[in-house]
């Protein structure tokens, strides 16, 4: 996941120069799931299957209700 993250901020730093490290935290805070969503290609092998499974989020919703 590092690997993904020190992409994710170079991606950054091109884009918007001498960009502090406070505001980098923040977009990542906001935009990172999006932004590695679209770098993971579900059908692509060369990813663990792990990785596919972080990505897209729990297979199943439960939703409880009082009886």
């Amino acid at each position: 996941m590092r690997s993904f993250e020190s992409l994710f901020v170079t991606q950054v730093e091109e884009a918007i120069p001498c960009i502090s490290t406070k505001e980098i935290d923040k977009r990542k805070d906001q935009h990172f799931i999006k932004w590695l969503k679209n770098q993971v290609d579900y059908d692509d092998p060369d990813y663990p299957i792990w990785l596919h499974e972080l990505v897209q989020g729990p297979l199943a919703k439960t939703t409880t209700s009082p009886m």
